[in-house]
């Protein structure tokens, strides 16, 4: 996250916004992809205001987690996120900070740190916001947002997890 983000979200009278941007359907061609990402940078720089953010969701099939909630559309999968965000990122020359949403729980811990090695080495996203499942009553097989956050904090600053929950608490984060 960019230090004027950063100050900007510290600054409770300051207003922030983000824009959240869906990636194209996995089906998609690169001729499609780029058309796409063309048409959201012009939309961008044709705003009265500026964006903070893009905020790029994480968009999973819930069907085999919540079989009582129908769809309204069948799934598509999407692109990687990690990989539409460089894409946006070069074609607005670096103006935005790019933002990745990760579900936690469906995959083991494990993957979900090799997610974020590989989110900030390969893609050069250093801002992401980690959201649990649509529902509070399906099994999930990974980690919960709590869990996971613990975990990537303490194997990326090395702490112990009290640790990092007393510094969290210190600069006014609740669990």
């Amino acid at each position: 996250m960019s230090q004027s983000l950063l100050k900007k979200i510290s600054d409770p009278s300051q207003p922030v916004i983000f824009y959240e941007l869906v990636p194209p359907a996995g089906t998609a061609d690169q001729k499609n992809i780029l058309a796409y990402v063309s048409c959201a940078i012009e939309l961008f720089e044709s705003l009265d205001y500026s964006i903070d953010a893009i905020n790029i969701p994480d968009i999973r099939d819930e069907g085999p987690h919540t079989p009582d909630v129908t769809r309204n559309e069948t799934f598509e999968p999407k692109i990687n996120a990690g990989s539409f965000a460089e894409l946006l990122r070069n074609a607005s020359h670096s103006k935005h900070d790019m933002i990745l949403n990760h579900c936690t729980v469906y995959e083991p811990l494990e993957q979900q740190i090799r997610w974020l090695e590989e989110t900030t080495e390969n893609h050069h996203v250093k801002t992401v916001i980690l959201v649990g499942g649509e529902s509070t009553t399906a099994s999930y097989p990974g980690p919960s947002v709590t869990e996971n956050d613990h975990a990537v904090l303490a194997s990326l600053l090395f702490l112990p997890a009290q640790e990092i929950s007393r510094s969290r608490e210190s600069r006014g984060f609740r669990q």
